[in-house]
């Protein structure tokens, strides 16, 4: 690792206390610009800083200039932002410069952003909140808000990008949703045991397919991706075949980290699934001896999503899990709804740490109680499902079910305009950590039968919000 902190070639452009200023961060939001005067005025405009200060983290932003002449650096300096000047040409080899001049600060998590305006900078607590729940690196899956009908040049750039996926998830052994994606968050002491050399747009390309070698926990989330502003720099045939030929070249050889990474905990993945479904409202069901985790469940899913609404209340186990499992009435969209049950046995007797109803499909996911053990699922026959489930419910993904096969419908499902594959092709990414499994059950067109789960639900125990103000996270299992 270069010591930036103190090669006098590889100075700040900075003062003193500015640079001292990042010793110790919490995170800091890396900006790469070249030319970028427009944009990185609309990025800093977007970029949502206040949540994280107002929970106590330590947050800097950083723009790392490769020699820009069209005033970048005077919006750098009217923001207050300072800025390191790359010493090397290249995307790459200016992210690899930032990380490696943060990690001699000790900085703790880092959040790369392209300074184009192409990507939601109100996300970057979101991609935190993850990172300090286990995982090493979280990746902005680009949804884009325009059709291939308006550009046909973007129908080619896209097909580019999924050949790119499908490669880097077989070689991988992991589904790989988007190779190229501009922003993504790491954990900055996960990152010199990569060993990253790549100095252009290659750089994603590298970072994500030697962390899933290195057995690092990527989660992966769905961002919407705009019409960038300014010039693109990427070279389509060029800086493709590059990504290919670096994905080749790393994608099948193992890496030993001296990098250990911390154990992720459940609410990495209650966290993943809030952002998933990307609703305005959580319900969270708790029995009354997970109230404690309840509480900082929620409290971490409004840090992430500010201006979420989540109602946490306790509720006795069976109906909990009745409130998630009863099939939906036709065509409702109600809130995404999250059921801890007492880790002594609930859903039929299997033990799960969750149980969570998806808002827009109807997709029920099950979360497993113990991380250590094997992925040993619940059985993917029909009987089984039923016995679990109940009737009408079928076993939609599980992780130790043909992977090969998994990968590949994972990448294809994100290719498609479908609510519904999207979402499952996520889930898959995800579930590929041996924690999750998906359930899919039918519509009905009424609601018989609630009115006991629903009465209880009105008269039950709604937690103060003092007490969800005082707890911490020792309470996590």
């Amino acid at each position: 690792m270069v010591d930036t902190a103190k090669n006098p070639n590889l100075a700040p452009t900075m003062s003193a206390a500015d640079a001292e200023s990042f010793d110790g961060a919490d995170v800091v939001v890396i900006l790469p610009t070249l030319n970028e005067r427009e944009g990185l005025s609309h990025t800093l405009k977007d970029i949502a800083l206040a949540p994280m200060v107002s929970a106590g983290w330590s947050v800097r932003r950083l723009v790392v200039d490769g020699g820009s002449t069209d005033g970048t650096l005077d919006v750098a300096a009217d923001w207050a932002v300072p800025v390191l000047k790359q010493q090397s040409r290249g995307k790459g080899a200016a992210i690899r410069e930032a990380l490696d001049w943060l990690a001699a600060r000790k900085v703790r998590y880092a959040v790369v952003l392209d300074a184009d305006c192409t990507y939601p900078g109100g996300m970057v607590p979101a991609m935190v909140q993850l990172l300090d729940a286990g995982s090493q690196l979280v990746v902005g899956v680009r949804q884009p808000v325009t059709s291939v009908r308006d550009d046909p040049r973007e129908f080619v750039h896209r097909l580019g990008n999924r050949i790119l996926n499908l490669t880097a998830s077989q070689l991988a052994g992991l589904p790989i949703l988007d190779l190229c994606s501009g922003f993504w968050a790491v954990d900055v002491r996960a990152v010199p045991p990569l060993k990253l050399e790549t100095d252009g747009f290659e750089i994603e390309a590298e970072l994500f397919t030697k962390s899933y070698r290195a057995g690092y926990t990527v989660t992966q989330i769905p961002i919407a991706y705009r019409e960038r502003v300014g010039v693109a720099k990427l070279h389509a045939i060029r800086d493709g075949a590059r990504i290919l030929l670096t994905t080749i070249r790393f994608g099948r050889r193992e890496l030993a980290s001296t990098f250990v990474p911390p154990r992720p905990s459940q609410l990495r993945d209650f966290l993943f699934v809030a952002m998933l479904h990307g609703a305005d409202e959580v319900r969270l069901l708790s029995d009354p001896s997970r109230l404690v985790e309840a509480q900082i469940v929620a409290q971490r899913i409004r840090a992430s999503r500010p201006g979420i609404r989540v109602d946490v209340r306790t509720i006795p186990t069976d109906a909990a899990e009745r409130a998630v499992l009863r099939p939906a009435a036709a065509g409702s969209r109600s809130a995404l709804t999250i059921a801890l049950p007492a880790l002594s046995g609930g859903l039929n007797g299997a033990s799960h740490a969750a149980v969570l109803r998806l808002p827009r499909t109807g997709r029920v996911v099950t979360i497993k109680d113990q991380l250590d053990e094997p992925a040993t699922p619940l059985s993917p026959s029909r009987s089984a499902a039923r016995a679990t489930m109940g009737v009408g419910y079928r076993l939609e993904y599980d992780p130790t079910r043909w992977p090969a096969l998994d990968r590949v419908r994972a990448v294809v499902a994100n290719t498609f305009p479908s609510e519904a594959a999207k979402e499952l092709a996520f889930l898959g990414a995800h579930g590929h950590f041996g924690t999750v499994s998906v359930w899919r059950g039918r519509e009905r067109e009424s609601v018989d039968g609630d009115i006991e789960v629903e009465s209880m639900l009105k008269t039950a125990k709604l937690p103060t919000s003092d007490a969800a103000g005082v707890i911490s996270d020792e309470g996590l299992p």
